[in-house]
């Protein structure tokens, strides 16, 4: 008995440490945010959340404007200090269960959201845009702002059209990213994802 009681503890914390190791795994360290390793798990949740809601799906891509530019001017550790202010921000702002926030990599950070169309997107996404400029983080290297600015790509995905896969869509809003970036900066695309727009994609 004392055997059996004994594995069954060490069992039980082994499940615990497995968790806790996953989930550090699954974190990043510097903003505390999901990493890019969650991102298909909880797009297909979001899709399931999608069906059974009535809802359609927005998937954004955001960048942080000129960060490089940045961080040569300011340093790495005012950088890594603008990117913590930056994500703890973009938390702030999605407070719904069905917000999903992950940093992609770098400057670059995604949204996962459930909504009910592309204008509601960018209601959204223009809400997070003027949410990071109002930091006001000095930025004396950007070419548009006196202020750390965003560029958003998105992609609203209209409910019957539900379960793309998720590799095109994060290269449908990353290219709705770079064609702003190449016209502006601080501010957002969005495209409606169609079957010739991921046909495209999957090309």
């Amino acid at each position: 008995v004392v055997i059996y009681i004994f594995n069954k503890y060490m069992l039980g914390n082994l499940s615990r440490t497995l968790a806790i190791n996953e989930e550090l795994a699954n974190t990043d360290q510097l903003t505390k945010l999901l990493t890019r390793r969650s991102l298909n798990a909880l797009y297909q949740q979001n899709c399931y959340l999608s069906k059974k809601n009535h809802q359609g799906l927005g998937v954004c891509i955001l960048d942080i404007d000129f960060f490089k530019m940045f961080n040569d001017s300011y340093g790495h550790l005012q950088g890594d200090d603008a990117l913590v202010q930056v994500a703890n921000s973009l938390k702030n702002t999605l407070l719904r269960d069905t917000d999903h926030l992950f940093r992609y990599g770098g400057e670059e950070f995604v949204i996962l959201t459930l909504t009910d169309s592309e204008a509601k997107l960018d209601e959204l996404m223009n809400s997070v845009r003027h949410t990071i400029e109002n930091l006001k983080i000095e930025n004396k290297a950007s070419l548009i702002s006196q202020y750390l600015t965003i560029s958003l790509g998105g992609v609203f995905i209209p409910r019957n059209y539900i379960q793309v896969d998720f590799r095109v869509v994060l290269k449908i809003a990353d290219n709705a990213l770079y064609s702003i970036k190449q016209k502006s900066r601080n501010a957002v695309s969005i495209l409606t994802i169609t079957q010739p727009l991921e046909n495209k994609a999957k090309t």
